[in-house]
């Protein structure tokens, strides 16, 4: 098992995964990629990422986001993340309706959970420590379910938008601000990005996102930096998944 001192860095490149409304974006799909990630911390090489996003044309949505230590952080008992959000992409905004978290370290698996109750306005959350409900306030989102409110605003190319995001340990006011075009430079290539800040009370940690939509509804690269640390997540492969099996082609 991984001591504590050992995994908190890839913990971290885990949680780098968290006003005026944007104006409306509706999917075009199916969308369907594969994308994977470098995961730096200072740095150094500590892990990697596999994201799967899939839209249908209804606007239905699933992100599976699977974290892995490498490099220094490198473990033969494992230390893996696994993340899972699905809701509706609908025209006033990203709706989850469901997230969840599980972290395996060697023999050990923590699991937990968050429901989104959309009629009782209640959000559910359910982990080994506690199950207990809270009031779900519009606009909250998932630690992966906000990924695709920031790429609407950088569709639209400006704006910003109020949300809380909540996970399975806290939940955390952010406000999502376009900043701007920057052109920026990941292990995959060059890219012209749009640029999204990630304001939160704290005003000593910096956070930001780089989409190119062009390329691909997933950001470039994800950033969080605080008293004089940065966890990066920078994009170094990206592939359409493979559609579905037709019941011909399973014969």
């Amino acid at each position: 098992m991984l001591s504590s001192g050992r995994r908190w860095p890839v913990a971290l490149a885990a949680l780098a995964l968290t006003a005026c409304s944007p104006t409306p974006q509706t999917p075009a799909g199916p969308i369907m990629v594969e994308a994977g990630y470098v995961l730096l911390f200072n740095d150094v090489l500590v892990g990697n990422a596999l994201f799967a996003l899939e839209i249908d044309p209804e606007g239905n949505y699933r992100i599976d986001a699977f974290t892995t230590p490498a490099g220094q952080m490198a473990q033969t008992d494992g230390h893996e993340v696994l993340e899972s959000s699905h809701g509706v992409i609908a025209a006033d905004g990203v709706r989850p309706l469901r997230f969840d978290h599980s972290v395996m370290a060697g023999e050990n698996i923590e699991v937990g959970s968050l429901e989104f109750d959309r009629d009782k306005h209640v959000l559910r959350l359910s982990s080994k420590q506690a199950e207990h409900g809270a009031a779900l306030l519009p606009g909250t989102q998932d630690r992966l379910s906000y990924l695709l409110t920031a790429r609407r605003l950088a569709m639209a190319g400006e704006g910003s938008a109020q949300i809380t995001i909540a996970s399975t340990e806290s939940t955390e006011e952010t406000r999502l601000q376009v900043a701007g075009k920057e052109a920026i430079d990941v292990p995959l290539g060059h890219y012209d990005s749009v640029a999204i800040r990630r304001v939160t009370p704290k005003p000593d940690v910096i956070r930001a996102l780089w989409f190119d939509t062009d390329l691909s509804p997933l950001p470039l690269r994800v950033v969080h930096g605080w008293a004089g640390n940065t966890v990066d997540m920078q994009l170094e492969s990206l592939s359409p998944r493979p559609p579905p099996a037709t019941p011909t082609e399973n014969r």
